[in-house]
Parts: C-alpha cells; structure tokens; sequence
C-alpha cells in the first residue's frame, strides 16, 4: 500500500513538473528569440548612429570652417576699408589745410600793398607824427599789421642777412662799403612775407658786390 501511494506521488509531481518545465522551455525559448532579434537589430541602429553622427560632425566642422573663412574674409575688408578712409580722411584734412593756407596766402598777398602804403605814408609823416591823423594811421597800420601776425604771417629777414635767391629779389647792386661783406642785403626797397615755409613775397633788395 504504501508502495503504491510513493508510485502515485511520484507519477503525479511528474505530471505537476512537467507542464512547468514545458513552460520555462517555452520562455527561454522566446527570450533567446528575442535576445537573437536584439542581437541582429541593434548593431544596424548603432552603426546607423554612428554614421549619422559622424556626418553631422563633419557638416558641423565644415561649417565652422566657412564661417571662419567668412570671418577673415570681412576681417580683412573691414580693415582695408578703416585703412582707406584713414588715408582719405587725412588727405581731406591735407588738402582742406593747404586750401586755408592758400586762401590766406592769396588774402595777404593782397593786402600787402595796401600795407606797403601806410608804411610810405608813415615815413612821410614824420612832421605830423604828433597830429591826430598820423596817429590814426599809425593805429591803423599796427592793426592791420597784428591781424597779418595773427595769421602766422611773418616779415622775411632781409636788411643785412647774406642774399638769398630763396628769399631775396635783388634789383640792384651796389658796391660793398669798407666795413661790408659782397652780396649782402644793404637796402630794402620792399619788405618780403611768408607763411610757415612757403613765400608770399620775396623781399626786393639792394646787394652790394
């Protein structure tokens, strides 16, 4: 009897086991189908990623490339146009100062006869330097001569200075007195001006020889 009952229990923990392990075959099964499908699929997507990866960083660096070709490219046209306009602003003030300079030359220029006048009529004057009028033409004749001064006008040597073609128109030449070196100024028959560098009128001069 007992023999029989441990001939049942063992047929019947059979029977219990064996749908069990049906099932756990069927699941491995399924999960070493899934693991195998895995196993195809996902190093395609990987290697699609990387390919895709690798593409975008190369269209990145390629674009970085060009914006910093871009970049020197108005780098450089920036710094040739601010070049230019420098060198045309300084022409325009070069320009601009010697059209004032010439303006006031010509001005002057001008002027200077009507200087030369008063300067005669002074000489003239010696008589009536105490009346009212030559004291108003002294006063105007300073004025006018203070305003040329203004100006950066100024008178050339000349009376005693060695001749100098530059500066100096000779009209006549007379012989040197004892204590007189040859071609010296000995008289100025016109005073002679001049602007910075540049004459406005060269002084006429007697020279001796």
């Amino acid at each position: 009897m007992g023999e029989d009952k441990n001939s049942f229990n063992e047929k019947n923990k059979e029977n219990i086991l064996e749908p069990e392990s049906e099932k756990t075959d069927e699941i491995e099964n399924e999960i070493e189908d899934v693991t195998a499908s895995s196993a195809n699929s996902v190093p395609d997507d990987i290697k699609h990623a990387k390919e895709d990866k690798s593409k975008i960083i190369k269209k990145l660096e390629k674009a970085l490339e060009n914006a910093e070709e871009e970049r020197d490219a108005f780098k450089d046209s920036y710094q040739r146009t601010f070049s230019e306009f420098n060198n045309y602003k300084k022409r325009n003030q070069a320009v601009a100062a010697q059209a004032i300079k010439t303006g006031a030359c010509d001005t002057v220029e001008k002027i200077l006869p009507v200087l030369d006048n008063f300067e005669r009529a002074l000489e003239h004057a010696d008589d009536v330097q105490d009346s009212a009028f030559a004291q108003g033409v002294m006063m105007v004749y300073k004025q006018l001569g203070d305003i040329i001064a203004a100006m950066g006008i100024t008178e050339i040597p000349a009376l005693g200075e060695v001749f100098d073609p530059n500066l100096h128109h000779a009209i006549q030449q007379v012989e040197a007195k004892e204590d007189e070196p040859p071609n010296t100024v000995v008289a100025v028959v016109q005073k002679g001006y001049m602007l910075g560098e540049k004459i406005i009128r060269h002084s006429m001069v007697i020279v001796s020889k």
